[in-house]
């Protein structure tokens, strides 16, 4: 699970890299897969490590 930041929106997603292909994956399955093209802006800002929940 990563952050990114796509064409200028934050996402939080899985990270499918398939030959040079990098595809975003929701955990949702919902939601269709983002293929990420070579020519968008992409930038992986951090690996999500823990999530903490408060109730």
């Amino acid at each position: 699970m990563i952050v990114a930041c796509l064409n200028g929106e934050f996402t939080l997603k899985r990270y499918i890299l398939k030959g040079e292909q990098v595809i975003l994956r929701p955990e949702n399955e919902a939601f269709s897969d983002i293929p990420v093209s070579p020519k968008a802006e992409f930038e992986i800002w951090g690996v999500v490590i823990r999530s903490v929940w408060m109730f």
